[in-house]
C-alpha cells in the first residue's frame, strides 16, 4: 500500500515517509546511485533529519567512480513499491 504524502522531500525521514529512494549524485563527476532511506535509517538514525544539504558530510560517502567526497541528494520520483 502506498500513502501519500504531500510536500518537499529533504530529509531522510521525509523520504521515507514517502516511501521515495534518494539519488546520491558526485557533484565532480556526475555519477549517481539510488539509496533507500530504509538502509540509511538502520545504519544511523540520528542523521534521518537532517536536510540534505548537511548529510555529505555525516555520511562520508565516496564516489565509487572518482572517488571524491562532494555529494547532492534527490528524491526519485517513483515510490519503492513501483520499483523492483
Amino acid at each position: 500500500m502506498v500513502h501519500d504524502y504531500h510536500g518537499l522531500i529533504g530529509t531522510f525521514n521525509q523520504a521515507w515517509q514517502a516511501q521515495r529512494k534518494v539519488w546520491a549524485l558526485c557533484l565532480d563527476c556526475g555519477h549517481a546511485n539510488l539509496l533507500d532511506p530504509r538502509d540509511i535509517l538502520g545504519k544511523s538514525a540520528e542523521i534521518g533529519d537532517l536536510p540534505f544539504d548537511k548529510l555529505r558530510w555525516r555520511l562520508r560517502l565516496t564516489c565509487r567512480r572518482c572517488g571524491r567526497r562532494r555529494v547532492g541528494f534527490l528524491p526519485h520520483d517513483e515510490p519503492w513499491s513501483s520499483m523492483r
